[in-house]
């Protein structure tokens, strides 16, 4: 879905900045209710205005765990550093200690990872080709 097909589902999405060496943007929710957690805050991420994931951030402590496999069942996987739920198209993913998690796009995911990379490494390059001392600002 494009930013402007989800606007029109949520008309009061608002731009939230982005990427913008690597194709992304974000946009904002707030005040949403999902699987009866609430108040959530979405943020929309798009790649090259192709929707790729969404995050939820609705409260942080053990309900949003427990809400979350009641829906979904028992986690694919479990990790120090997340939980994961796995299917065709979407994983979910859950980090353990914002208790943030996000619904993302498996196909789009591995572009928009490729896409962060040549950002930061062309970032990088510049610094190191600036002259000494005068290093270039970072990307907003």
């Amino acid at each position: 879905m494009s930013v402007e097909a989800v606007k029109r589902v949520f008309p009061a999405l608002e731009p939230a900045g982005g990427l913008p060496p690597a194709d992304i943007t974000y946009h904002t929710l707030a005040n949403q209710r999902f699987l009866g957690l609430e108040p959530c805050a979405l943020r929309f991420n798009f790649f090259r205005d192709q929707l790729y994931e969404i995050q939820f951030d609705c409260g942080r402590d053990q309900t949003v765990i427990r809400t979350l496999e009641r829906e979904f069942g028992e986690p694919t996987m479990r990790e120090s550093y997340g939980t994961f739920w796995y299917w065709d198209r979407a994983v979910l993913g859950l980090t353990l200690g914002s208790k943030v998690f996000g619904l993302s796009d498996r196909a789009l995911s591995p572009n928009v990872q490729q896409a962060i990379a040549r950002a930061v490494a062309a970032e990088k390059a510049g610094q190191a080709a600036a002259p000494d001392g005068a290093r270039t600002a970072p990307a907003k």
